[in-house]
């Protein structure tokens, strides 16, 4: 008797599956989860953030701009 090989079923959603759609993906800018759950950040890019924030102005300081300062502090 010979064996043949069995079918391998495809991963990941159905074709057609919409469960995700507006999914963004991960958690919001700033997000300290990780800390809850063991995972370390790096303490002195976060001094810099945060004393980024202090000295800006809070009027113009948006999450998008936020997002931009910190890609550059890292």
């Amino acid at each position: 008797m010979e064996t043949k090989d069995k079918h391998k079923p495809k991963r990941g959603a159905p074709y057609g599956n919409r469960n995700a759609i507006g999914n963004k993906g991960g958690a919001p800018f700033g997000n300290l989860n990780a800390e809850k759950y063991g995972f370390n950040t790096n303490i002195p890019y976060r001094i810099r953030l945060q004393r980024f924030i202090e000295l800006s102005d809070v009027a113009t300081l948006t999450r998008s701009n936020l997002r931009v300062v910190a890609k550059q502090l890292k």
